[in-house]
């Protein structure tokens, strides 16, 4: 994982029963508070938990993922091409930027 300094995961789901939805540390750390429902239908307030909850696994998949396939493209296996100029390659770094607050 990266050196972005954000509270590590895993992170989960929890629903007070009152209708607030938090994404929490395992050790019950808030992370944030994903619904108020004067603002938010409930099911969406869980869909968006539920991304939220797996944001640091999809940021570590993401980086690890792109370095495979940059180093797949730069092995030479594969054919002989600029890995940097991938739409996907270039859409991934995008993301994880935008992730670590750099964009």
């Amino acid at each position: 994982m990266s050196d972005t300094q954000y509270t590590p995961g895993p992170w989960v789901v929890a629903d007070d029963g009152d209708g607030l939805i938090y994404v929490l540390t395992d050790d019950e750390g808030l992370v944030a508070d994903a619904h108020d429902p004067s603002f938010i239908d409930d099911e969406v307030a869980k869909a968006n938990a539920r991304l939220i909850a797996a944001a640091p696994e999809l940021v570590e998949a993401l980086e690890k993922m792109t370095a495979h396939y940059v180093a797949l493209v730069e092995c030479g296996d594969c054919g002989f091409w600029d890995a940097n100029k991938e739409p996907e390659v270039i859409a991934a770094r995008a993301a994880l930027s935008k992730a670590r607050g750099e964009a």
